[in-house]
């Protein structure tokens, strides 16, 4: 019985016991008669039996411990008791060791914390050699080109992009030669006469392109013609998720188009054609509820099977759901022309 409290009943009973009755019973009794506890949460300890049970001669029941003495002493000698089972506190190794090998444990625990001495990080025991072999980025390396040169490992990258020994392409243009960054002066001079050359047929090359530049044409676009077609279908809820291809349209010069609506959005696509054709378009949202939405996709060539603009999903989803599915599409054709 520890710190023995006296209930109004007169029995008494442990502080600790009587305080956990008390918070799980609704209507809290005394163990014994059956009387009436209150749930004030006041026990008053009972100083004359707590004195005669401090007085009682015992002994330390962590195995091992030979301690003896009053129970009233008991508690103390648990904080200072070597035979005492604790929890290593170092984060992530929770293991119950007696007290007196705890000095032991820490000195070879996987998770106790070393300061590396190159970067002044602290480090579990467990990753010590992994971050000093691969990791501290203050720890000195030698350079993986063998150029004799130590340096800390946050610097390499920047080391590789200059050191001496990396192998570089030679910068005239034609010349395939790779070599050592540092031979690249003596290469230079070796090699004076091929540069001299494959120099002179740059300069003709580049001479050329100017020359085309300048008489390439210039191409302009003349329309040709201008045709629309509706797609008018369910709600826009019954569509949405669905996969859905509206019937063919063939224009008067005889291509075909098609509308689909699948997971990436609404597409118009070129079902059939004889010839490339320059085409630019319009796809017009005309939903009952709210203003139209016109979303225009600039002139380009398309070939059979191709797709002319496409819609992304989102922009569907933005539909009220209860309008019903109108969508216009306007083709303009155009005609590819030199501009004299």
């Amino acid at each position: 019985m520890v710190k023995p409290v006296t209930l109004a009943c007169g029995h008494s009973g442990c502080r600790h016991c009587l305080a956990t009755l008390i918070g799980i019973e609704t209507f809290p009794k005394c163990p014994l008669c059956k009387a009436p506890i209150g749930t004030d949460g006041t026990l008053h300890v009972n100083v004359a039996l707590d004195d005669i049970i401090g007085d009682f001669n015992v002994k330390c029941n962590k195995s091992g411990c030979l301690w003896k003495g009053k129970f009233h002493e008991h508690e103390q000698h648990l904080k200072r008791c070597g035979k005492f089972q604790t929890a290593c506190a170092n984060d992530g190794c929770g293991e119950m060791v007696a007290r007196e090998r705890m000095a032991a444990h820490t000195a070879q625990c996987a998770k106790h914390k070393l300061p590396c001495q190159q970067c002044g990080r602290k480090i579990t025991r467990e990753s010590f050699e992994e971050h000093t072999a691969s990791l501290c980025s203050n720890k000195r390396v030698p350079c993986p080109l063998s150029c004799g040169t130590s340096l800390p490992r946050l610097h390499l990258t920047l080391h590789l992009s200059e050191c001496s020994e990396r192998a570089v392409r030679c910068a005239v243009t034609g010349c395939t030669a790779i070599i050592k960054q540092k031979n690249m002066p003596q290469h230079s001079i070796n090699a004076a006469a091929t540069h001299s050359v494959l120099q002179e047929g740059e300069v003709q090359r580049l001479r050329g392109l100017m020359h085309f530049k300048r008489a390439k044409p210039r191409w302009i676009l003349e329309e040709r013609g201008v045709f629309s077609f509706r797609w008018r279908g369910e709600k826009w809820n019954n569509v949405k998720g669905s996969h859905l291809f509206s019937t063919e349209y063939r224009c008067p010069n005889g291509n075909r188009w098609r509308a689909h609506i699948r997971f990436a959005g609404l597409s118009l696509e070129l079902v059939s054609a004889v010839t490339a054709v320059v085409v630019g378009t319009r796809i017009v949202l005309m939903p009952d509820s709210c203003e139209e939405k016109v979303f225009p996709f600039p002139a380009k060539e398309i070939k059979e099977g191709e797709v002319a603009a496409n819609i992304p999903r989102c922009e569907l989803d933005h539909m009220d759901p209860e309008d019903i599915m109108i969508v216009k599409f306007v083709l303009t054709y155009y005609l590819l022309k030199e501009d004299k």
